[in-house]
């Protein structure tokens, strides 16, 4: 095999190998830009009580929420959740108003037993720490994740290892809190391998107004399991090329 054979196919096996890991993770990304437009028509289910147009709009470059006069209005991502991967979802939103310092919207990720969610509030966002029911009867107890300025935008990113129930959250870039998921509030009738955002989720989400720039969901295989796949198919290609020459 001469030199530059040889070069063309590393510089081959090189840039399928990039095609693999980009294929590798799963990207979900919902943007605003075109008004008129909702999430319904982008591929995420609509859960509300009322109809989807009465609590969400599309203007501006921005997803708008009001749930002044209705209880609950969310969108829902089926079977985008797998445990053995890792998941970071990402979104960018305010709260423009709320009835009170412990209500706002925000965002739930489900495993079945256990599930990740955090309320966003005129000062900050707060994890929904955990379920808990000694009478049968059951509630919710919540905690500040982090604090931050009233009525301005804000980058958040929640950050999922593969096979884990810890979490690392970021703010606007800046890690704001490490802890683990909360068992899953069955009253709430959340799915397995399910990603919500929106209102009315949890006992705490309810009555705000809020804007949302977007919403990003990456999947990202756990080490062992790229490192099989990146090897498999780069050993495949080779074989290829060698019987193409």
């Amino acid at each position: 095999m001469n030199a530059s054979l040889y070069l063309s196919k590393i510089a081959l096996v090189a840039s399928l190998s990039a095609i693999l890991i980009t294929a590798s993770a799963a990207d979900v990304i919902f943007d605003f830009n075109t008004d008129g437009v909702l999430p319904s028509s982008q591929g995420a289910i609509y859960r509300g009580e009322s109809p989807e147009t009465s609590a969400f709009s599309v203007s501006n470059g921005l997803l708008h929420l009001d749930t002044f006069t209705i209880f609950s209005a969310a969108y829902q991502i089926p079977d985008i959740f797998n445990s053995d991967w890792g998941i970071t979802l990402e979104w960018r939103a305010r709260v423009v108003q709320t009835v009170g310092p412990d209500f706002g919207p925000g965002i739930s990720l489900c495993s079945g037993p256990y599930s990740w969610t955090f309320a966003m509030t005129d000062t900050g966002i707060s994890e929904y720490a955990g379920y808990h029911s000694p009478d049968g009867s059951g509630w919710g107890s919540w905690h500040t994740a982090a604090s931050f300025s009233s009525g301005d935008f804000h980058t958040f990113r929640l950050v999922i290892p593969a096979n884990s129930l810890d979490y690392n959250l970021f703010v606007d870039d800046v890690l704001k809190y490490s802890g683990t998921a909360a068992t899953t509030d069955p009253g709430k009738n959340l799915s397995a391998g399910s990603f919500y955002w929106g209102e009315g989720l949890t006992d705490s989400w309810n009555q705000s107004q809020s804007e949302w720039d977007y919403v990003q969901i990456q999947n990202v295989p756990e080490p062992s399991t790229f490192a099989l796949l990146s090897m498999v198919g780069v050993t495949l290609i080779v074989r290829r090329i060698n019987r193409a020459h």
